[in-house]
């Protein structure tokens, strides 16, 4: 669940990928290269191919998949924050990625054409609850993440309440 934020007259949901998050994700993804350097790099590279190569070779191309999975998620991993401003009359998004750098949306509240709770059905765990606002020319913004969806429901209504639409 996004961390929340109530104060007068705005509403933050702020998603973050710590820095001690991105290191931790980093360090693992190190982890599973250690395969290829033992059965390929140390042992050095035979002078033909045989079968007896095509298991290690294996082994090698699933750690490194597994390698790139985790050092994707540290350096592409997004942290994004919505924050619903009723001074300002408009809501900001900003996406934070670590090679990507920052980006700002400033959406008008006169040009949101849609909101909703959006259900995430889990392979292995239960629902998740979105909060999706569709702005005009078609872009669109996923936030809340909430466990249960009256809680979605609530926090709708009041960006809702907020932006003058009951």
């Amino acid at each position: 669940m996004d961390s929340i934020v109530h104060t007068a007259g705005r509403i933050s949901f702020e998603n973050r990928l710590s820095p001690l998050h991105r290191i931790l994700l980093a360090l693992f993804g190190l982890l599973p290269l250690y395969a290829p350097y033992d059965l390929i790099i140390r042992r050095g590279w035979p002078d033909q191919f045989t079968l007896n190569l095509l298991f290690p070779l294996l082994i090698c191309l699933g750690a490194i998949a597994v390698s790139l999975i985790f050092l994707s998620g540290a350096f592409l991993g997004v942290s994004q924050r919505v924050l619903v401003d009723q001074a300002t009359g408009a809501i900001v998004h900003e996406n934070r990625k670590l090679l990507t750098g920052n980006r700002t949306f400033r959406h008008p509240f006169p040009s949101i054409d849609e909101m909703n709770v959006r259900t995430v059905e889990g392979s292995d765990g239960p629902a998740t609850y979105n909060i999706r606002i569709s702005v005009q020319g078609g872009a669109s913004m996923e936030f809340g993440e909430f466990s249960a969806q009256e809680e979605a429901e609530g926090s709708l209504s009041e960006i809702a309440a907020m932006i003058g639409r009951h």
